[in-house]
């Protein structure tokens, strides 16, 4: 193996313990089944399948990181499950996005997840993270109202419709009860930025774990290809071929830079994902203190998470050079050349050496062939299939993080839609209704992805259908009719 093969590290950054088991595995404790490790497309939630009971109680405490694609197939897996599951120890990551593709399911039960909450009175301290129980917030919601207190100096993040089950899907019903006066007065609109800001903040999580997971998966798999592509050199260099048919030094050394993007994107986003808490959690305490402030408060609570659409660099890596390279190697006749060789050594005195060698090389322990040239034909074709199987897997998630940057851009574009519009609002010039169909019209146009279409439809339920009276002109001529006005 090559010095760089040997090097190659994909901790997701310096903040993740290299000790964290990403392994997924299953454990059954006193009639609880316990799952550990990361979820990801590729996850075999078919284990499960050996633990099948009629009622099942699933400890998710365990899970250390999902991606999107991970959680809708172990969802859907649940669901074809054919048994009453209560689900228990939900982590905040998981349930983050959980939540938004959950209906009104009776096979599936939530006992308790992890939730956020701050302190209102000491904004500057970091949010904490406490397992409740769903029973309790739905309790704690008829007591209290939209705005939940689990202890004191523990206010949950968001309103109960965000986090209580039975509430999900409901945020097209009225406007929870504000405290702020202007709030009071003017429900609808101060309901919209709340939704806003939380679905932008949810929307920009969402994007930041898309590129991670593609990350972490592309990790293992470049390895074991960078390994076996070495394999394929020095075999092709053992039967006189130096025009080597695939350089996998070239895609490590690609996959090393756009690596390094990636850390520092993560680093940026999750500095932006900050300021969108501490925007949250301001923009809650202007809308539930009891006060006679005008919408000032709103607006300046929001203007932090808006402005951070000015922030360069977060449009994550460039990975089109490496998707290039990864079709031609795709489509290219991978070890064609070497197997046409390797037949053609049938009689050659010094073929029993040459394919010790190249099995050697390919690390190819099946004794039983020995020098036998067509069995191990058939072995080196089995290797390179995987060669291929593994570049497809790179390449697949390579396109994922494509599409993830895709995403970003749309964010970062509605960001600067609102920051043009908002003082436009603020001052009176412009309806908040305008730039509000004015934004919905460009998510019905646009072309978006299952994760955006999953988060708008979560805060706005009725943004993305047809409406013959929504506004029918696209964002740059709302802008550009916005921008007369003032």
């Amino acid at each position: 193996m090559s010095d760089a093969a040997k090097n190659l590290s994909f901790d997701i950054d310096s903040d993740d313990s290299a000790s964290i088991d990403m392994r997924f595995r299953i454990h059954k404790v006193e009639g609880v089944i316990r799952i550990y490790g990361a979820l990801a497309e590729s996850t075999a939630v078919e284990l499960l399948e050996d633990m099948r009971s009629p009622q099942m109680t699933l400890d998710l405490s365990g899970i250390v990181s999902a991606s999107w694609a991970g959680i809708l197939k172990f969802h859907k897996y649940l669901l074809g499950f054919g048994a009453s599951i209560r689900l228990i120890g939900i982590p905040q990551h998981f349930y983050r996005n959980f939540r938004l593709i959950l209906g009104s399911s009776e096979e599936l039960s939530i006992v308790d997840a992890e939730i956020e909450t701050f302190d209102p009175a000491n904004l500057k301290n970091p949010l904490a993270r406490q397992r409740v129980s769903v029973k309790l917030l739905e309790k704690l919601a008829i007591d209290q109202g939209a705005i939940i207190t689990v202890a004191p100096g523990s206010q949950v993040l968001g309103i109960a419709e965000y986090v209580c089950p039975r509430y999900f899907q409901g945020l097209d019903a009225a406007p929870p009860v504000f405290l702020n006066t202007w709030c009071v007065q003017n429900a609808d609109e101060a309901f919209f930025w709340f939704n806003l800001g939380h679905a932008f903040s949810s929307t920009l999580a969402l994007y930041t774990n898309l590129i991670e997971s593609a990350r972490r998966n592309i990790g293992p798999s470049l390895s074991d290809l960078t390994v076996l592509q070495q394999g394929l050199n020095e075999s092709e260099g053992v039967v006189g071929i130096t025009d080597k048919t695939f350089d996998g030094q070239r895609l490590l050394r690609e996959m090393q830079t756009i690596d390094q993007q990636i850390l520092q994107f993560n680093k940026k986003s999750r500095k932006l994902e900050d300021i969108c808490v501490q925007s949250l959690k301001e923009l809650q305490v202007a809308c539930w203190t009891r006060s006679t402030i005008n919408p000032g408060g709103i607006f300046d609570a929001l203007v932090p998470l808006i402005d951070t659409s000015t922030s360069g660099g977060l449009l994550g890596p460039d990975v089109g050079s490496i998707i290039s390279h990864l079709d031609w190697a795709v489509g290219a006749n991978i070890g064609v050349s070497l197997i046409k060789r390797m037949r053609e050594m049938v009689g050659i005195p010094d073929a029993a050496e040459k394919i010790g060698k190249i099995k050697d090389f390919f690390n190819i322990m099946d004794m039983l062939t020995e020098d036998d040239i067509e069995e191990t034909v058939h072995d080196v074709e089995r290797e390179l299939a995987t060669i291929k199987e593994h570049l497809l897997r790179v390449r697949l998630h390579a396109a994922a993080i494509k599409s993830a940057k895709t995403l970003l851009r749309h964010w970062h574009d509605d960001l600067l839609y609102l920051r043009f519009c908002i003082g436009l609002v603020k001052s009176g010039d412009t309806p908040w209704v305008e730039l509000r169909d004015g934004l919905f019209q460009q998510w019905r146009t646009r072309k978006l992805s299952d994760e955006e279409r999953r988060v708008f439809s979560f805060y706005f339920p009725n943004a993305l259908s047809s409406d013959e009276n929504a506004n029918k002109d696209d964002l740059s001529t709302i802008v550009d009719t916005m921008a007369d006005k003032s």
